[in-house]
């Protein structure tokens, strides 16, 4: 068996000390404070003064209608489409990834705003134009459907994603045994494609219900004017009232960090007795399923009206309200609408010092936290699935464990850790790195875990047995195989990093401005054209990442098969 050297132990050890000081020091610092009172010590007066919030039952209430509902409709919407792109030949299967994969190019904020300019209950585009042709239908954003309906925009690309993935792995094998025996396609759905892919449904379930939790940005932009409470929402904004309710959020914090915990751990616990075996072992493509014309019409439809509902409405609100006059009024006639049309605020936006530095702070971070998150995630996953060292799943744990914690969460958990000895981080840029770093690490967990999973470990022995060096073995064999992986969740990494809105708007400031952070004041300072044109702009910064990265693998791609 192989030996790590002196030199790969202190590596696991300055990493294991890293996450240390950035998962269980201040989530330990938070569950402290909110059972010390300073000048009378452990007490529960903290919890007694939060509990006795007149906003804490309606925010509960409010979060499980959102949590459960927008969970429940993206599961099985996400779900639906998700199988039909991989499993039938319904048309513009394209246009429908594309549409599923844009609200990675849009924030949370950024397409809460867009709704808002749409459908505003007086102002908004949509309601101006059913005015224009008569309907008695009036839209309004600002409300708990509002909110479910654009947590679900949010959420369901990822099941998509992940529901596509699931089915094309199917072990084809089972389904055609079933249609030789004479099983039509709904029994065949029923009885035998339903059951395999239950268990990855239900925890794809509770990671929904997990991050319909903390949609921040959301909640606070169309619960907030109609005192729509939520939890995240309520402990942003005691934290940023006089005067400072700190027992509220604590309490709230806490409430949020055990509901984060659960879910995760019953996410983990199904996934580990799931029948992994019934899924993979593919080894060549299924027919897809025919669908009839009728069928096939319908999903075009449907298609069309997913793309100018992630796509086509949000931005082209967003670019109209970023070029019209300041003085615009939608209710005065499209014509009028559209005259005047300028790009003040862009000029504004770029003139504006904050804007500026709040976009290069971004790009510094995103870039920044997808470099460490990648380089953590692979020397941890190497030490957990690779190695026989103690504290193997412990470490597991502790990597995984912040993804189901709201940004709220650690942004709370780290201005009390951070903001006194021995750690004074706050108010620097260094603690918001530290912060997405922190909470994305479990993304890149988890691919580094799958990627490792498909590399025999037959390869590694090789190289030992040659004399090889682990850093050496790492660089030459496993880098490569795993190049396409880690460059696919650097980019996405960096698209959350540079959207991030939650822990930004608790861990940023003057002087310390992030994209997401100008976003939510702009908002709350109704300052719409430079909010509008700073999401263009960003959009534009992520597509443009977006298409490096798929550039750099198509010629990684290209120059192995000219080697070949």
């Amino acid at each position: 068996m192989y030996t790590m050297s002196l030199r790969l132990k202190l590596i696991f050890a300055t990493c294991c000390l890293f996450l240390g000081v950035g998962v269980l020091y201040p989530i330990g610092w938070l569950i402290f404070r909110s059972f010390y009172t300073p000048g009378a010590g452990l007490s529960w007066d903290y919890w007694r003064q939060g509990l006795q919030s007149p906003f804490l039952f309606s925010a509960l209430r409010n979060t499980l209608i959102i949590s459960i509902s927008a969970s429940f409709i993206t599961s099985v919407l996400g779900g639906a489409l998700g199988f039909l792109s991989a499993k039938t030949d319904v048309p513009a299967k394209g246009l429908l990834r594309l549409t599923a994969l844009s609200p990675f190019l849009i924030s949370q904020s950024v397409m809460a705003v867009a709704w808002v300019l749409l459908a505003e209950g007086n102002g908004g585009l949509l309601n101006v134009l059913l005015r224009r042709m008569g309907s008695p239908i009036t839209l309004e954003i600002f409300s708990l459907p509002g909110i479910i309906f654009t947590t679900v925009l949010l959420l369901l690309p990822m099941t998509f994603v992940v529901v596509e993935g699931l089915a094309r792995n199917l072990n084809i094998e089972l389904e055609e045994a079933a249609f030789t025996c004479g099983a039509s396609h709904t029994y065949t759905l029923r009885h035998i494609i339903l059951p395999l892919l239950l268990p990855g449904l239900t925890a794809l379930g509770l990671l929904c219900l997990m991050l319909s939790n903390v949609m921040f940005s959301v909640q606070g932009i169309l619960g907030q004017p109609k005192n729509i409470w939520t939890l995240a929402t309520l402990i942003y904004f005691t934290l940023n009232s006089y005067p400072i309710n700190i027992a509220t959020a604590m309490s709230m914090a806490i409430i949020l960090l055990g509901t984060g915990a659960i879910l995760l751990a019953g996410q983990q616990r199904l996934l580990s007795h799931s029948d992994i075996h019934s899924i993979v072992g593919k080894y060549r493509d299924a027919k897809p399923w025919r669908l009839s014309s009728r069928s096939k019409a319908t999903f075009c439809v449907l298609i069309v009206g997913l793309f100018l509902l992630f796509v086509a409405l949000p931005y082209g609100a967003l670019l109209f309200r970023s070029l019209a006059r300041y003085d615009v009024q939608v209710r005065g006639g499209w014509g009028q609408m559209v005259m005047g049309m300028n790009l003040d605020a862009y000029r504004k936006a770029f003139s504006d010092p904050a804007m500026v530095r709040g976009l290069l702070h971004s790009l510094v971070l995103a870039v920044s936290t997808a470099g460490f998150c990648v380089m953590l995630s692979f020397i941890m996953g190497y030490w957990v699935f690779r190695t026989q060292l103690p504290g193997r799943h412990w470490v597991h744990i502790v990597c995984v464990t912040p993804f189901a914690f709201s940004g709220m969460i650690l942004g709370l958990a780290f201005i009390l850790a951070f903001s006194g000895r021995p750690l004074s981080l706050y108010g620097t840029l260094w603690i918001l790195l530290f912060g997405y770093i922190i909470r994305e690490l479990g993304i890149a967990f988890k691919v580094v875990q799958a990627s490792l999973a498909q590399i025999p470990r037959s390869l590694e022995e090789s190289a030992f047995v040659c004399g090889s060096s682990a850093v050496y073995m790492a660089r030459r064999i496993l880098l490569p195989l795993m190049a396409p992986s880690l460059w696919g969740v650097a980019l996405l990494i960096f698209l959350a990093a540079f959207r991030e809105v939650e822990s930004s708007v608790l861990l940023s400031g003057p002087g310390i401005e992030v994209f997401g952070y100008n976003i939510f004041i702009g908002f709350q300072n109704g300052t719409w054209k430079e909010v509008s044109a700073m999401a263009i702009v960003a959009a534009a910064v992520c597509t443009m990442a977006t298409a490096a990265v798929a550039l750099l693998l198509r010629f990684q791609l290209s120059k192995k098969e000219a080697q070949v």
